[in-house]
């Protein structure tokens, strides 16, 4: 155990056991500790009923007391207090429609997902291991607990978790897990966008975010994308670790492999925020354009902005991305905001409503093509020329 318990989460411990009751860290915490990985994710297992829990620590906010886990804040931090359970009658292979309070941690551990979130730690540092998580952890193995057909068909979205851990852990999913993915991958068509999203997401963060091709692969995604081709994403490793870089060139390849006709389906099949979808949208939009000839970058930045422009550039030809950042050093005009005339100038020559947008439009398209042109003297001329100003 490399990570020490915090003195907080010592003293829960303690004030449980204090009145006559068991009761273990369980989950991240202790998994990432063995490993000496960090973590703030404090999780007790107990066989305090959930009322019992709720009398002895005040600061609770009450939001799964039904399935036994009573939020609260104990000396300044945060954690999870569930009293020790079983599980049955999973309803759309995701929430159990029963739940039995129990007082032993062996059936606690025994519903859980993986072997290596199935191990107990008591304050005093004793480690309860039924399903050999130790040693998984140490050959880098994610196995389930059990049947892992029961597993899955309990807790769809086990399968997606069980990649999640493999690409954040390095780990392998051992065979018999594997095969019951992808027997079971169709039960992933009743988890809600909002879950497969939160773990799709933190696959791309993660080190090896390649690793996301498994639920295309495995079929996980059958229902938001074509199924029958297998895909490669060993190039998301290579692209900075954030979300709309690695969702954008996820989806580009995608596109690009025939599994998704166009980014937009796909980015829709998600829950995303509007910023989110719009930025892959426009990168997606950027990628499929962009070429290495200067007025067409232009051209690309003054529809989808800077930062769409920036960004997509990370994923293009280095000869491309040092076109864009010449004309930039050489500060010519991209956007309208960077015409030497602006609305205001154009309403004070006279043009009003539709007849300024217009000529802006013209302007830009104008001096993209001649950067040298971009003066308010030579503007106002061709405007003139144009519009008979």
């Amino acid at each position: 155990m490399k990570n020490s318990i915090p003195k907080s989460i010592y003293r829960a411990l303690r004030k449980i056991e204090e009145t006559g009751h068991t009761a273990y860290l369980v989950g991240g915490f202790v998994r990432n500790s063995i490993l000496g990985l960090p973590s703030d994710d404090f999780d007790i297992a107990t066989s305090m009923h959930p009322n019992e829990i709720k009398k002895l620590f005040k600061n609770h906010y009450d939001t799964g007391s039904a399935y036994g886990t009573v939020p609260l804040f104990f000396y300044g931090r945060k954690l999870e207090i569930t009293t020790y359970r079983t599980e049955e009658h999973y309803k759309n292979h995701r929430a159990p429609e029963k739940v039995t309070f129990v007082s032993n941690l062996k059936d606690d551990l025994a519903r859980r997902d993986f072997t290596i979130n199935a191990i107990a730690l008591g304050k005093d540092g004793t480690i309860e291991d039924p399903f050999g998580g130790q040693a998984d952890l140490q050959n880098g193995i994610i196995r389930t607990v059990g049947n892992p057909q029961e597993r899955f068909s309990e807790d769809a979205l086990r399968m997606l978790r069980a990649l999640r851990f493999s690409a954040s852990l390095g780990f392998e999913i051992e065979a018999k897990t594997t095969a019951a993915i992808k027997e079971n991958a169709r039960l992933c068509a009743a988890l809600s966008k909002e879950r497969i999203t939160a773990e799709l997401e933190k696959i791309l963060l993660s080190s090896a975010p390649e690793k996301a091709a498994l639920a295309f692969n495995y079929g996980l995604l059958r229902h938001t994308v074509e199924s029958g081709k297998e895909i490669d994403l060993s190039s998301l490793r290579a692209a900075k670790a954030t979300l709309t870089l690695r969702l954008s060139l996820l989806c580009r390849l995608l596109q690009e492999t025939g599994l998704i006709k166009t980014p937009a389906a796909f980015l829709a099949s998600l829950s995303l925020s509007n910023i989110q979808e719009t930025e892959c949208t426009a990168i997606c939009n950027i990628l499929e354009r962009i070429e290495n000839n200067r007025v067409t970058i232009k051209k690309l930045t003054a529809r989808y902005g800077t930062n769409a422009m920036e960004e997509a550039l990370q994923l293009t030809k280095k000869e491309t991305a040092a076109t864009y950042y010449d004309a930039r050093r050489k500060k010519e005009c991209m956007e309208e905001k960077d015409l030497a005339l602006q609305g205001r100038d154009l309403h004070a020559l006279g043009l009003q409503g539709g007849k300024i947008g217009e000529a802006l439009q013209l302007l830009l398209f104008h001096v993209h093509k001649h950067p040298q042109d971009n003066k308010a003297a030579l503007l106002r001329a061709l405007l003139s020329e144009k519009f008979g100003i």
